[in-house]
């Protein structure tokens, strides 16, 4: 089974893992010192809402190195599940940070095209930054501008291809 880079979990790489969870101030990107971008700052919950039509969660992050992913999960789900199922995930890698990440030195370009070969079906979709495609079999939005990788994944029922467009025009309106 292929596994993404930007879908690579907390737990293979704990001890370089943040999780958070809380209100963020979507519309200003947010940086770390070692210049990673917050995902969650880049949209709001309403705006997720309005581009799926569907109730989310309160927005929570996870950064692993690199990337941040923000996650905004579906209110209906389950109350045994410890955590609740993304409808939407928004994940931002930042390509050059060997100087922050030592042992992890690829840029956005490179990184962004590895994804793409290895993708069974992609859909090149145009106008959105340098590169962009869909992927429907993840239901994905793959797109890079400069040296930003971003990926916009969504549940089968929130709008697919046309939904996460709607999304990554407000993202790459917000990248710095």
């Amino acid at each position: 089974m292929k596994t993404t880079m930007l879908s690579s979990g907390c737990l293979m790489l704990s001890t370089a893992c943040t999780v958070m969870a809380g209100p963020v101030a979507p519309g200003v990107p947010s940086q770390s010192a070692a210049g990673v971008i917050d995902a969650c700052s880049l949209l709001a919950k309403a705006e997720v809402e309005a581009a799926v039509g569907h109730p989310v969660l309160a927005p929570r992050r996870e950064q692993v190195l690199n990337t941040s992913t923000c996650f905004y999960g579906d209110p209906q789900a389950p109350p045994e599940k410890l955590e609740p199922s993304p409808i939407v995930s928004v994940s931002v890698f930042v390509g050059g940070m060997e100087e922050h990440f030592p042992g992890f030195p690829m840029e956005a370009k490179d990184a962004f095209e590895m994804e793409k070969k290895n993708t069974a079906t992609p859909q090149p979709i145009g106008a959105f930054g340098d590169d962009a495609y869909w992927e429907e079999s993840r239901r994905a939005l793959m797109l890079r501008r400069g040296n930003y990788m971003i990926e916009i994944k969504l549940q089968p029922d929130a709008g697919g291809q046309s939904a996460a467009k709607i999304l990554a025009t407000k993202v790459l309106e917000r990248l710095p």
